[in-house]
């Protein structure tokens, strides 16, 4: 079916849990181009054996599953909730035969790579910056904490330690620690989503990554500034008045991972 079920496209991400067909639960391993079919596509990690593939089509894997539990949609195709009406899916294109053949994209190591000295040219991105993943849902804010290709997805991810507890993860995604971070703290992204923060110097409380010297420096320019304008003296503070659009979504997503 054609039939579009979702138009908010874009806050899917890698680990969201949603209904392929809104008749199918499944947990979103992949969103991205493919070389079975244009556009962009999610592919899920069914409940059930009820899928397709094991996350490959064509000999060429694009996230990792049990076999038949694999299924490829288009995001349209996606809801949050289950539909009460019989409208499922037919992806009998998506998920042309049970690959067990090698992939033709390159796999990562069993060791992910690196996040220490980690960047991401052209982006201006570097782990340990504040950063904003956005969607259109909104932001979430947070500090990088890894860049790099990972074994759930192929292309660049980002992983995001996130201040508030608004992630999908603790940094690893498939029982692979990309980072380290509280539960529902961590969210992985595709880099299109993720950009510079304005705000560098606002630091997550973590115990993992507990707050260094400069955020008491700025807590105490924080105090300083309300000492000055108790005694009426006009002290002006920066705020963010840049104004976020959501890109189209690429989410591998939300293996949510978010």
């Amino acid at each position: 079916s054609s039939v579009v079920l979702t138009e908010d496209t874009d806050s899917f991400i890698i680990g969201d849990r949603v209904w392929v067909g809104g008749k199918r639960p499944g947990t979103i391993a992949y969103i991205g181009v493919t070389q079975f079919a244009p556009g962009d596509w999610a592919g899920v990690v069914l409940d059930e054996f009820v899928g397709k593939n094991d996350g490959s089509v064509a000999n060429i894997r694009y996230f990792q599953c049990e076999p038949k539990k694999g299924i490829f949609s288009r995001l349209t195709r996606l809801t949050r909730t289950p539909l009460q009406e019989d409208d499922e899916m037919s992806v009998s294109d998506a998920g042309v035969g049970n690959s067990h053949g090698h992939s033709h994209i390159p796999q990562p190591s069993t060791t992910p790579p690196s996040r220490q000295g980690s960047t991401l040219s052209g982006r201006g991105l570097k782990v340990g910056d504040r950063v904003i993943v956005k969607s259109s849902t909104g932001s979430k804010t947070g500090m990088l904490r890894f860049i790099g290709q990972t074994q759930f997805a192929a292309g660049q991810w980002c992983g995001v330690e996130c201040d508030d507890p608004v992630g999908k993860n603790d940094g690893s995604v498939f029982d692979v620690s990309y980072f380290k971070c509280r539960p529902q703290h961590g969210l992985f992204a595709p880099i299109a989503k993720v950009s510079l923060s304005p705000s560098p110097n606002r630091r997550p409380s973590c115990s993992v990554h507990p707050p260094g010297p400069e955020r008491q420096n700025t807590d105490s320019s924080i105090s300083s500034m309300s000492s000055a304008s108790a005694i009426g003296r006009k002290t002006s503070r920066p705020g963010v008045t840049s104004k976020l659009t959501s890109p189209t979504s690429i989410e591998v997503g939300d293996v949510s991972l978010l």
